[in-house]
């Protein structure tokens, strides 16, 4: 909790190893195997990057297991669900212990949500409009992250590191020091890290982030309440 609040104060981006214990980790991996079929985000032919803004949803109906188990297919690459009460339940976590989580501010329930993801699949660059915390819960992630005041610094710098939404390929072949995608790389700082099970990864607003899952994951997405009105928690 207090590593998030001072990351907030900043804000920064941090990744906090251990949030939650592999028990609770591995409830989570069951509730979500027994969930009921939905449908999941289509990739484009040849492409590895969905994202809820470009890509159509399956016309039928998959069990999330599917995917866990790599049987998925080419078709099937990513979908959501909703946080309650999958992660409530399984994670066994009371209100006083929802509130750790997001460093004792408040949880925006209904943004938040768990995602299930297939092996290979990435999220492109984008920011969110919120800060939100990535708890990951099964497998492995990679991620990317461009701070907001190296992105913003120059309109022309941001506008090329957009245009690596449509990049295709790892994050190996997209930001690699060798990669021709876009010279904005050069210029701006990132930092690069892995999600294991039990980690946490607090993403600031506006803070361009790329997301990969290296194997199937799961990974439950906590966005934070409204700026607009009182946000922190005080029972």
């Amino acid at each position: 909790a207090n590593s998030l609040r001072k990351a907030i104060a900043t804000p920064s981006a941090v990744l906090v190893k251990g949030v939650l214990s592999r028990t609770k980790c591995e409830a989570v991996l069951r509730a979500v195997s027994k969930a009921e079929p939905t449908t999941f985000l289509d990739p484009h032919p040849g492409e590895n990057i969905v994202s809820y803004a470009r890509n159509p949803q399956t016309a039928r109906a998959y069990p999330p297991s599917l995917l866990l188990n790599g049987e998925g297919g080419e078709g099937l690459a990513q979908t959501r669900l909703d946080l309650f009460p999958c992660f409530e339940t399984s994670a066994m976590l009371s209100k006083k212990q929802r509130k750790r989580l997001l460093g004792g501010f408040n949880l925006n329930e209904k943004a938040s949500m768990i995602f299930v993801t297939a092996a290979g699949i990435r999220t492109p660059l984008h920011s969110d409009e919120r800060h939100g915390v990535l708890l990951h819960i099964s497998g492995i992630k990679k991620f990317v992250v461009i701070p907001s005041s190296e992105s913003d610094s120059d309109p022309a710098t941001l506008q090329e590191l957009l245009a690596l939404r449509g990049e295709c390929g790892s994050q190996a072949d997209v930001y690699d020091e060798l990669s021709p995608c876009t010279p904005a790389l050069s210029r701006v700082q990132r930092f690069q890290g892995n999600l294991e099970p039990g980690d946490a990864l607090f993403l600031p607003q506006r803070w361009l982030h790329d997301i990969e899952s290296v194997t199937p994951t799961i990974s439950v997405s906590l966005r934070f309440g409204n700026w607009d009105r009182p946000n922190f928690c005080t029972n």
